[in-house]
């Protein structure tokens, strides 16, 4: 599916936010557009991340809320025709059962220690590249995604033991190399719930997204390796997994009715003793593994911190993050805390600074106090990246013992959706036209501008990138589409929106097509 191996593969993978010379990944409304360009240049198509990749090899998975089918014409002749475009990119269409899934704080272990390893110098600060000889731990180019995409298969494991066939996860976007190339998968579900490491293929990989741990270490000269271990976080990764259930999807868009959580599917339920034997298995067939686990937190935590959890901020209002300290000790205890605010890919790597505060306290034994960072809307909206994501950074650091703490909070920058509204008073009968009224009204003060909004709906008409007008500050797109539907059944209509102020807004809505 990824043509990172130069092997002519169906989709690039890019990024970087820039996209002049191809597709933006969050443009594609369905695959069918993708398969046809695909065939008719006979070149790998630009671009996609994650859920492009994952939709493409679904063939009739989720992308944005639209379940895009690739007619069986187009995918045989990918097949018979096109060598690189491997089989697995048909499931659906050659009638292997086939689900999206989508993993939220996803984790990519890049040595197998089934640990996201973070690293910080003696004054607290991350260490975030190689320093010299001797100076780079293992782990260092770890990350975590503040969400991820990929496949399961339903199949049969004739290579496996008895009982660890059925679904099996398959990821076509190019993470790692296995066996040479950019792929990953199968994976048995079952292996990588009971933490069999040793069966194939990829499961270490595919166990690590969706249940490692959250490892900080500090830089110690006396330290076995020169760096002891402050505490780890074994509940952060793997937050929930989730495939969308059976049906449309309403036309309101996700609702919460639509999710269907797997996590189980995956890993026993978090926090309990199943689940932590699930991970130690696993840990005593790796290396790595067994050097992460062994070593228990050394720091001294009498003072507790935590950051405010944070799920969504509207577009357009202002905000606030706290941490707050309590001192369970029974001396004063002197404190730093530096809060930082910045943009972020989903990919979790940094985007852009946008403001922190920083602050010193004593706190006598019991008590409790906070630093606040408010951030205001014109700080942060023209250095959202794609996906509109924030994420905040706490530093905290206790003088008398030495003990330094660091968690974050990542949320999503809430845009509208675009209303797609039918008229339904009477039925819609084949190849009579109606009209689809798309909206929405404009979040930000400043004008949005180079708009474009993409339309598709399987069945009622093809893909169409309309051009349009500058949408006024606090104003309203509106836009009416005459259609005349070439398929009786039901449908779904999908559109997204894309500008230079505003990213990725997207709306369908279902209709249903008479005789």
């Amino acid at each position: 599916v990824n043509s990172n191996d130069g092997d002519n593969g169906v989709v690039v993978g890019k990024w970087s936010g820039s996209y002049d010379d191809g597709t933006s990944p969050s443009a594609w409304t369905g695959s069918i557009k993708i398969m046809e360009q695909y065939v008719r240049t006979n070149r790998p198509v630009r671009y996609g991340q994650c859920w492009v990749f994952a939709g493409v090899l679904n063939t009739g998975g989720y992308m944005h809320g639209v379940f895009p089918v690739v007619f069986f014409e187009w995918v045989l002749y990918c097949v018979m025709c096109m060598g690189p475009f491997r089989s697995a990119v048909v499931c659906r269409a050659l009638g292997l059962p086939a689900r999206v899934v989508s993993n939220f704080n996803s984790a990519h272990d890049t040595d197998i220690s089934l640990t996201i390893d973070e690293y910080f110098d003696q004054e607290g600060n991350e260490i975030t590249g190689f320093r010299g000889a001797g100076a780079t731990p293992g782990g260092l180019q770890d990350s975590i995604w503040n969400f991820h995409v990929w496949n399961d298969v339903w199949m049969t494991r004739p290579d496996l033991p008895i009982g660890y066939g059925g679904w099996q996860a398959v990821d076509s976007t190019p993470q790692e190399v296995s066996g040479g190339v950019f792929q990953c998968g199968p994976a048995s579900l079952e292996a990588i719930r009971r933490g069999q490491m040793e069966h194939p293929y990829d499961v270490p990989f595919v166990l690590a997204e969706v249940n490692a741990d959250v490892i900080r270490w500090k830089e110690d000269k006396d330290a076995q390796d020169g760096f002891k271990k402050m505490f780890s976080n074994k509940t952060h990764v793997g937050r929930q997994v989730l495939t969308k259930k059976l049906g449309v999807t309403e036309d309101s868009g996700f609702v919460e009715t639509d999710r269907n959580d797997i996590t189980v599917d995956y890993k026993p339920e978090e926090g309990t003793r199943a689940e932590r034997v699930t991970l130690y298995t696993a840990a005593r067939r790796s290396r790595a593994a067994r050097h992460a686990f062994r070593f228990p937190s050394e720091a001294l935590d009498d003072v507790e911190f935590t950051i405010e959890d944070i799920e969504r901020v509207p577009i357009g209002q202002d905000f606030a993050i706290t941490v707050t300290a309590k001192n369970t000790s029974e001396k004063d205890r002197t404190i730093t805390i530096l809060l930082r605010a910045g943009s972020t890919y989903y990919t979790g790597a940094p985007a852009k600074h946008i403001t922190q505060a920083e602050g010193k306290f004593t706190l006598k034994p019991s008590e409790t106090k906070t630093l606040s960072l408010p951030v205001r809307y014109r700080e942060y909206y023209h250095k959202l990246v794609e996906h509109a994501m924030i994420k905040m950074v706490a530093h905290c650091n206790v003088e008398e013992t030495s003990y330094a703490w660091v968690d974050d909070d990542c949320f999503e920058v809430l845009k509208p959706d675009i209303n797609v509204k039918v008229d339904r008073t009477s039925p819609i009968s084949l190849d009579t036209p109606f009209t689809a009224t798309f909206s929405f009204v404009n979040p930000l003060h400043v004008a949005l501008e180079d708009c474009i909004l993409i339309v598709d709906g399987p069945g009622l008409l093809r893909p169409k990138n309309i051009p349009i007008g500058d949408v006024a500050p606090d104003g309203e797109m509106k836009y009416d589409l005459r259609v005349v539907p070439k398929k009786v059944g039901e449908h779904t209509l999908v559109a997204s929106f894309n500008s230079t102020q505003l990213l990725n807004l997207t709306g369908s809505s279902r209709v249903t097509i008479v005789a």
